[in-house]
């Protein structure tokens, strides 16, 4: 290796310091081929843009690093233009021309670092997780409202999500990041509505497709269209190149009568084309559109082209909360996801509400606990985990009236009784648990009941001591 190749070899790993204002920058070259964990260590990181190709690459691959949360870090690109950056554009927070305009941003800088500190580090989390937590934290980070897609000539689809899409280009064979987006959306997590749609191959979904008119006969695209000339007077109909003279100045002669055609809509008219294949000389009104994949070149036709919404996310209520929070390191189930049932706080304050009102009759509330919740969630997938919780609210929901209420806060759930007779209220609580305990060994193959119930009565001192706790009191199962 000659010296000037050791040098720029250096170069692409070495990180330089650049302080300003009491901040330090790491400034690499879009070329920058070393740890990208260790950017950890700086305020903010500046990218010479040199070339749109590799900056846009860097910068991915640095939106990518969420150990330490790198992916956060304040970045900007030094360039003198900032043309050509709008594919990238959602993942810098700026373009500066030179240094000295590092100065003015010191307190943007400063405040986004603050507000990073505060979020927890994804140690432990798988990949595809991780990829769709730092998406969301990422955008909340940012103040980004509209998490929309970004039209790219890169993306195997002709959109991506910034950070996210990372996960695609990996090709790890796990779900891509639109199925991680359906995924959070169900989950409440994010609201999603529509922003683009568009037509992808049927074998790989990719975006990139050649269309083109082929004969229904050979599929060859070597095709010539001819108009059709329709003769009032005497009904006949052919290509216009048979009513055409020697002399293209003179009008249309009818071929079968030998009258001339002067004026269209009075003389004749074109009703329609005709489609002349020049290889294997066939003749059809109507072609074939084919669309060839440039990704898999496979071949198929517009019909059986999959269909894609892409849409535009908001995070919703939840959602922050689920990121302000660190909830992305529990497995938990939130009550706030399952259907037909209420939030936990919610809850809470509707039982207290419903018996301070002391209306007639007496009221019970039903706490339906697992022994061994993880085992069952084990089963069942993480896929599948809130559809059974929801199938379970649908059970206990069809034993209730209608102004019972419900919850889940696993790995317990509870619902209530209004104005009911303890031995009915004992007789519901007992054949709902049978089901769902039925449910379960039918569906896991468990041979034993996996749930346990109490039914308590509802009284101004078991609330009292419910509300002092801030939880529900939980005496022995029967």
């Amino acid at each position: 290796m000659n010296p000037q190749s050791e040098e720029n070899l250096v170069l692409q790993n070495t990180i330089t310091p650049f302080n300003q204002s009491g901040l330090t920058f790491a400034v690499i070259p879009d070329t920058y081929l070393g740890s990208l964990s260790d950017l950890y260590r700086y305020d903010a990181i500046v990218v010479r843009c040199t070339s749109l190709m590799l900056t846009r690459q860097l910068i991915l691959s640095i939106r990518s690093v969420v150990r330490n949360n790198v992916f956060l870090k304040p970045l900007y690109l030094l360039s003198s233009h900032n043309h050509g950056t709008a594919t990238f554009s959602l993942l810098i927070d700026g373009v500066v021309r030179d240094f000295q305009d590092l100065s003015t941003l010191t307190r943007n800088i400063s405040s986004l670092n603050d507000q990073v500190s505060q979020i927890r580090p994804m140690i432990g989390i798988e990949k595809e997780k991780s990829s769709l937590i730092a998406f969301l934290v990422f955008n909340h980070s940012r103040q980004i409202k509209k998490m929309e897609p970004v039209p790219d000539r890169e993306s195997k689809m002709g959109f991506y999500y910034p950070i996210l899409s990372k996960i695609d280009s990996i090709g790890t064979g796990g779900r891509s990041s639109f199925d991680l987006l359906d995924q959070a959306e169900k989950e409440g997590l994010i609201t999603g509505q529509f922003s683009h749609s568009g037509y992808l191959c049927s074998e790989c979904l990719g975006g990139f497709l050649q269309y083109r008119e082929v004969c229904p006969g050979c599929q060859s695209s070597d095709l010539r269209t001819e108009e059709l000339v329709h003769h009032f007077r005497c009904a006949h109909v052919a290509p216009k190149s048979e009513f055409s003279r020697s002399n293209p100045s003179q009008p249309l002669q009818c071929p079968k009568c030998h009258h001339q055609l002067k004026h269209i809509g009075v003389d004749f008219d074109k009703p329609s084309s005709i489609h002349h294949c020049q290889q294997c000389h066939g003749d059809f009104q109507n072609y074939w559109v084919k669309a060839k994949c440039l990704d898999c070149g496979h071949d198929q036709k517009v019909e059986y082209l999959v269909k894609k919404i892409f849409k535009e996310y908001e995070l919703t209520e939840y959602g922050r909360e689920w990121i302000e929070e660190g909830q992305y390191f529990t497995n938990q189930i939130k009550n706030k996801m399952v259907a037909d049932s209420m939030t936990w706080d919610a809850f809470v304050q509707s039982v207290g509400f419903h018996v301070s009102e002391g209306k007639r009759g007496r009221n019970f509330l039903v706490t339906v606990s697992f022994d061994n919740y993880a085992e069952v969630a084990g089963q069942i997938g993480k896929e599948n985990e809130l559809r059974f919780l929801e199938e379970i609210m649908q059970m206990i929901k069809a034993s209730q009236h209608t102004a019972d209420i419900r919850t889940v806060k696993v790995p317990h759930i509870y619902f209530t009784l209004f104005s009911i007779e303890e031995d009915e209220a004992e007789a519901i609580a007992r054949r709902t648990v049978f089901l769902i305990n039925h449910l379960i060994r039918d569906n896991l193959g468990i041979g034993r009941n996996v749930i346990r119930y109490t039914c308590e009565e509802l009284t101004h001192s078991y609330l009292q001591a419910w509300n002092q706790a801030l939880t529900m009191t939980k005496p022995e199962a029967k």
